[in-house]
């Protein structure tokens, strides 16, 4: 997969935040995507999703964690110098 520019999550906050701040808000941002794959797990288990169907909704929320970990990446490249 391409590597993307960094998420909104970082163009769209305050240019004058703290790294944490930043953080902090990509981890309320993996908070869904993690609940998401919970429940579709407990569903699956649970004779509630078919597994074809808890395939695609566990890989959209795998993508957005993707996504993620992107943006972490990218936050953490920022803070020392290593963009490119």
């Amino acid at each position: 997969m391409p590597r993307r520019p960094a998420s909104s999550i970082f163009t769209q906050s305050d240019p004058t935040a703290s790294p944490w701040v930043r953080a902090a808000a990509l981890a309320r941002a993996m908070r869904e995507p993690l609940a998401g794959l919970h429940g579709y797990l407990q569903g699956l288990e649970d004779g509630v999703f078919s597994p074809e169907s808890a395939y695609r909704l566990l890989h959209k929320e795998l993508l957005r964690l993707q996504h993620l970990v992107e943006d972490l990446e990218a936050l953490a490249q920022s803070q020392s110098g290593a963009v490119t």
